[in-house]
């Protein structure tokens, strides 16, 4: 009998005990743009822009919008995060568009993946996430 609960212990413990390790960042906005959208992977983008009204500056999150969507028909490498449902930010220029780059989010879902607070430009490399840019009145400029 004792063996037994050995044995029962030690399978409790082997299970308990291992733990997946936590998805980085990366890993997650990946999951994130695959759950959301006809994208399978990331590994052919350089950059994801989010746009969305959780910021202190709608007027800039207005602009970056605006500044982003010319980007649209170039043969850039970015995803397009559309994490809002326009009733603040303009996001005419995206709905239109019928690309699998433009991920849209109307629940605003990304938000709970807790990789940028706001509107922003995530640039990535070799599978990791290497900056997050968060928009804001200083910097909504640099993003012509």
């Amino acid at each position: 009998m004792s063996k037994q609960i050995f044995f029962f212990t030690l399978t409790i413990l082997l299970f308990t005990s291992c733990k997946q390790a936590p998805k980085t960042s990366y890993e997650k906005l990946e999951q994130f743009c695959i759950d959301h959208s006809t994208l399978k992977n990331l590994k052919d983008y350089n950059s994801v822009v989010v746009i969305n009204d959780k910021t202190q500056c709608l007027n800039c999150t207005n602009m970056f919008a605006k500044a982003m969507a010319k980007r649209l028909d170039k043969n850039e490498k970015i995803v397009f995060i559309i994490s809002d449902n326009g009733a603040m930010v303009d996001i005419s220029d995206y709905i239109d568009k019928k690309r699998k780059n433009i991920v849209f989010d109307y629940q605003n879902d990304f938000d709970k993946l807790g990789i940028a607070n706001g509107s922003a430009f995530i640039d990535l490399k070799d599978r990791k996430i290497t900056s997050i840019t968060v928009i804001n009145a200083q910097n909504v400029g640099d993003f012509k």
